[in-house]
């Protein structure tokens, strides 16, 4: 065959592959099925939010439309500098304080702010850090580094035994413990995966990109057939969880142990010498040897989440009717969430 023949119909495929991928592109972004990526990787602060970034993010269990603001965290955006006469309240936690099952203004975090304002007399404001995929040492990271910048006298850690028992799969800073002092690890900076998460980073920039990466997260966390599933869900309801649930841990994980009752140490340091309220809601699933250390601090107010809240297989609390599955609590439980949190800040509020 001539050989400018064969470089015609090349060319002729590479455009043709081109102006495909330009047209699904389109279709992702102006359907909303996918965006960009509204996470990135920071050299200091791990994987973190794009700063006033518009967000549509769509899963068997629900949709969240809304976006971060300018200053990095999701929802509402207040300043660093706290107003006069203000109340503020800092909530931390994994994908359920994060709230990308429903919309803003559905999310506990509009309803605790606009009850606390109905029943006090002073302005409240209620700050959202949470971002999914943290553990417990990853909440205390971002609250000495993103939520004390913007002064809150009250933080909210939300905190599940897999939060506490085992860590996150995603590079970030890490804490570890040198003669009783807490330190930070920065190694993941010269990782395989954050290198390669660096090095393609700019294909997380378009809808295409950003479902790569979500299908290499998902077979990196090895919940891949899960997110099939999750996806098929939309259009065939089925009964299957969206969420994958670690197995109760029997035996101590001593260093890991130290490392938390090192972390609530500081947080009840915290509490005592920065005049500010640590407010714990913990659930009733951590081996026994956790309660009792929770209690030992006294600057700390830990507060035990209702059991249907806790209880994965609650379908009253976690099925999502659209898709018939069981995942993060559905819009019935975050309602309930809401009117707990207002009733024990205002206790704490009180005191």
């Amino acid at each position: 065959m001539d050989i400018m023949k064969i470089l015609k119909k090349l060319s002729l495929s590479v455009i043709s592959i081109i102006c495909f991928l330009l047209t699904y592109e389109g279709f992702l972004q102006l359907s909303e099925i996918a965006s960009s990526s509204f996470v990135y990787d920071n050299d200091k602060l791990g994987r973190t939010f794009k700063p006033d970034y518009n967000i549509f993010f769509a899963r068997a269990e629900g949709m969240y439309m809304g976006g971060t603001n300018k200053y990095g965290y999701i929802g509402k955006g207040y300043p660093p500098q706290k107003p006069g006469n203000t109340l503020r309240i800092a909530l931390l936690g994994d994908s359920y304080m994060e709230g990308m099952q429903v919309f803003e203004r559905n999310h506990f975090r509009t309803k605790v702010e606009n009850n606390l304002n109905n029943k006090l007399n002073t302005n409240v404001e209620v700050l959202n850090f949470g971002i999914g995929g943290l553990d417990f040492r990853d909440m205390f990271f971002n609250y000495k580094f993103k939520a004390q910048n913007f002064n809150p006298d009250i933080a909210v850690f939300y905190v599940k035994r897999t939060n506490l028992l085992t860590k996150e799969k995603f590079p970030s800073p890490e804490y570890y413990l040198e003669n009783d002092s807490l330190k930070l690890n920065y190694n993941f900076l010269n990782s395989g995966d954050s290198k390669l998460r660096k090095e393609f980073s700019y294909i997380r920039d378009f809808g295409i990109g950003y479902l790569l990466k979500e299908s290499y997260e998902a077979y990196r966390n090895g919940s891949l057939n899960k997110t099939i599933l999750d996806k098929f869900a939309l259009e065939t309801p089925h009964k299957k969880s969206t969420q994958s649930f670690e197995n109760p841990v029997t035996t101590i994980d001593t260093n890991l142990y130290k490392l938390n009752k090192k972390i609530l140490s500081e947080l009840n340091d915290d509490a005592k010498n920065r005049n500010i309220k640590i407010v714990l809601i913990i659930t009733d699933d951590f081996p026994e040897y956790y309660y009792p250390l929770f209690n030992s601090f006294s600057s700390l107010k830990v507060i035990l989440i209702p059991h249907r809240l806790s209880d994965y297989n609650n379908k009253e609390m976690r099925y999502w009717k659209a898709s018939g599955i069981m995942g993060h609590w559905n819009q019935k439980a975050i309602n309930i969430f809401g009117e707990f949190l207002t009733e024990n800040l205002l206790s704490v509020i009180e005191k």
